[in-house]
């Protein structure tokens, strides 16, 4: 027995020195612009000719990292068929990322919608379903080459009136860390991998950081005994990435800076305070809630600066790697801090088997007809309909 154990970590060693050789040349032939690049996720809207040219240009001269999917009229068949050639076209796989709090038909209309946070919240045996549903969602993905679900959303509705309502499993901080679980494992079963957010937590927060900028009034005491609790029970208990917000938490950053570019919240209390080891991706950085404090300064260089991992949507992703490539060029910012970065992407796309199996989806029709189905399955099992 011991033998056999000796030789199974033998093996896994070499594999480990295997796959970090791989990235070290990975890292090691791009030059700084290709680095920044791998840390932007681009979103993509309806597979139109102008939007077509405009994504062709980001995978060939920008060579980016990510893409995250909004809403496509076009269906989801059209959709795949555009994704298989844009990462057959892509160096580098792409991280494929999605909005799927209840399922596709957040952004597919041909879907059937699958509960909601609060509906789940609402039902027996709430947890026994969050997991169905989150395994349900990631086995959906999975078909489709998409890799990451912004879900499950862990912020407490202690504000009846907040925009997160229906997206939330509710106040009571410790269902919302055994649901939000539930649904973490089930996506991690069903082959995808989930995003907690919205980091510290706007469930209290009255405005939408799309519109303006938007403050919490909670005290540093308040957050820490309700909405930080999830984010940290999350953090240790397999989320392989963060979201944050751009409310502005002035008991965490008295400089009222908003969380999603402040060096306080995400270096120092999320990573340091926290000791949180997974991705830190930023809320959309063409976002109200940002841009409006930002002013003429790049939003992408202030949440790099602050200790964000990956940059969701720029408005401008050529200003936004202009803006961090000659940070990191001039001295101002570390090249080695940069290839840290670059590293854990690279190597969550090699734990999602990205390197290794065809990004290329086939059989998609058939694919789709089969995941509606799942879909309308598992609802009429709940006895669930919108």
């Amino acid at each position: 027995m011991k033998k056999v154990i000796l030789v199974l970590m033998t093996a896994i060693a070499v594999c480990s020195c295997g796959n970090k050789k791989m990235i070290d040349n990975l890292i090691e032939g791009m030059n700084v612009r290709e680095k920044v690049a791998q840390l932007i996720v681009m979103h993509t809207f309806s597979d139109d000719s102008l939007n077509t040219a405009r994504f062709k240009g980001y995978v060939d001269s920008l060579k980016i990292g990510g893409l995250i999917l909004q809403d496509r009229p076009d269906g989801l068949v059209h959709t795949v068929q555009w994704l298989n050639s844009v990462q057959s076209e892509s160096e580098l796989p792409i991280l494929v990322t999605i909005d799927a709090e209840w399922g596709l038909s957040m952004r597919f209309d041909e879907f059937p919608e699958l509960p909601r946070f609060t509906d789940i919240a609402a039902m027996n045996n709430p947890e026994k379903v969050a997991y169905s549903v989150g395994k349900c969602i990631g086995e959906d993905m999975k078909d489709f080459n998409f890799h990451v679900n912004f879900s499950p959303v862990v912020d407490l509705n202690t504000n009846q009136s907040s925009v997160k309502s229906r997206r939330s499993f509710g106040n009571d901080y410790k269902m919302v860390e055994r649901l939000a679980f539930s649904v973490l494992k089930g996506l991690h079963d069903g082959g995808a991998l989930g995003c907690a957010k919205h980091f510290p937590g706007i469930g209290a927060t009255q405005s939408d950081t799309h519109h303006q900028m938007v403050y919490t009034p909670l005290s540093r005491e308040e957050l820490e005994a309700t909405h930080l609790k999830p984010f940290r029970y999350m953090s240790r208990h397999g989320a392989e990435m963060i979201m944050i917000a751009h409310v502005i938490a002035e008991s965490l950053d008295p400089e009222k800076v908003p969380s999603s570019i402040s060096h306080r919240v995400i270096s120092d209390i999320l990573k340091g305070e926290m000791g949180y080891k997974g991705l830190v991706i930023t809320d959309a950085l063409q976002m109200h809630g940002v841009t409006d404090y930002a002013g003429d300064e790049n939003p992408a260089l202030l949440a790099y600066e602050a200790g964000a991992d990956l940059l969701l949507m720029p408005k401008d992703p050529y200003k936004a790697v202009d803006a961090v490539a000659s940070a990191i060029e001039s001295g101002r910012l570390s090249e080695k801090d940069l290839d840290s970065r670059v590293r854990k992407v690279l190597e969550l796309k090699r734990r999602l088997g990205l390197f290794e199996r065809s990004m290329i989806v086939d059989d998609i029709e058939g694919k789709v007809a089969a995941a509606v189905k799942r879909n309308a399955d598992l609802n009429a099992s709940l006895g669930y309909s919108k």
